[in-house]
């Protein structure tokens, strides 16, 4: 009797000391926190009161450009994670991102949104999307583009921002102030967010503090991204860990395959060697911090920043074009061996001086219907 209680007393400290352990890995992955953000060289406003709720005010940071002025610059909305109970604009897995972004032209914005259990959702989705409405109403106060705004976010917060990219005002979220705005986006970053509430692999675990956060199961549905993917979903970029065991891959894949059946742009990387918050597992990860930097940069490059056609004229309604940029002379490929380049006339001629280069290419016909050439004989 007395060895049968020694085993019984044995597992449940080996249960406890697990269970302790565990709590303690999972604290560190869900609350994570990161140093503090340090961006001396730039322009920073604090504290920033976008919208006000039910007597609560929600701030954010606005990080401008090293490099601030000239034209408007595209804006990027970061929301941190932290199981929608926790967490803060100034340190969380996103905050890494900032300098590049920012020496990019970007400026970004970091938010803070009311916490549950004290305010259920949908209060934080409600907040995000007042957040880019503010940012709208203020476009000339802060030198912002309103027509390139992105997001990214992690954990809780890439599943607002994914919340934020795939759902319109038919969802009922824009609740608040400057309603007479969009809260629309045309990109989105999704670190390792969860997007099916109610998947049971995903439930089954979290139940008890889903229903804390969110409610009812119908909330829980209401509250997941998948519901609604569409073919005009702005594109998405999913980074998932494959070692992660608090939002496991089946969320970002059934995210992805949702977007990807819909004809939607989207993108997932699968990290290896990661867990929850780009934790690294063993020696390497891959892509490292530093790639997946870089990718998130050059993501939003291609979709937030607008591509200007090079500056182009055409001389005489002969085939051949100047492109500035390049400082290259364009000539009709089927004029290769029989045009003089020498006998081109003068202006042509002094650029070929200054050292740009002749290049014979397919020309778009409507920019090179020719009338006069010269030809070898």
């Amino acid at each position: 009797m007395k060895k049968r209680q020694r085993e019984i007393i044995k597992r449940v400290l080996i249960i406890g000391i697990c269970c302790f352990l565990l709590g303690i890995f999972i604290r560190n992955i869900i609350f994570y926190e990161s140093k503090p953000l340090y961006l001396p060289a730039s322009t920073i406003l604090h504290d920033i009161t976008y919208c006000t709720n039910n007597g609560v005010d929600s701030k954010m940071d606005i990080y401008f450009p090293i490099k601030f002025g000239g034209g408007p610059s595209p804006v990027l909305i970061y929301v941190h994670g932290g199981a929608w109970i926790s967490g803060d604009k100034k340190t969380n897995v996103g905050t890494p991102d900032i300098p590049e972004l920012l020496s990019r032209g970007y400026i970004i914005a970091t938010v803070n949104y009311r916490l549950a259990p004290e305010h259920k959702f949908p209060a934080q989705i409600e907040d995000v999307k007042c957040a880019v409405r503010y940012l709208r109403s203020n476009a000339e106060n802060y030198n912002i583009d309103p027509d390139n705004i992105g997001a990214f976010g992690d954990s809780a917060g890439g599943h607002l921002v994914s919340l934020l990219a795939l759902t319109n005002e038919s969802a009922g979220f824009d609740k608040g102030q400057y309603l007479n705005y969009s809260s629309s986006i045309k990109a989105v970053v999704d670190y390792f967010g969860p997007t099916n509430l109610t998947d049971s692999n995903f439930y089954n675990i979290y139940s008890v503090a889903l229903e804390q956060i969110f409610g009812s199961h119908e909330n829980m549905v209401n509250a997941s991204p998948v519901k609604y993917v569409k073919k005009e979903s702005p594109p998405f970029l999913i980074f998932q860990g494959d070692r992660d065991i608090i939002v496991f891959q089946d969320q970002s894949k059934e995210l992805y395959n949702k977007l990807i059946t819909e004809n939607a742009t989207a993108t997932i990387i699968i990290v290896n060697g990661s867990t929850h918050g780009f934790v690294k597992v063993g020696e390497n990860m891959v892509p490292s911090r530093e790639n997946i930097t870089t990718m998130v940069a050059d993501f939003f490059d291609k979709y937030l920043k607008q591509e200007k056609e090079p500056e182009i004229e055409t001389i005489k309604e002969i085939p051949y074009i100047l492109d500035y940029t390049e400082n290259k002379i364009y000539l009709q490929l089927m004029y290769k061996g029989k045009i003089n380049e020498d006998e081109l006339d003068s202006p042509v001629q002094e650029l070929l001086k200054e050292g740009w280069k002749i290049v014979y290419k397919n020309l778009p016909q409507h920019k090179t219907t020719p009338q006069k050439v010269i030809v070898n004989n």
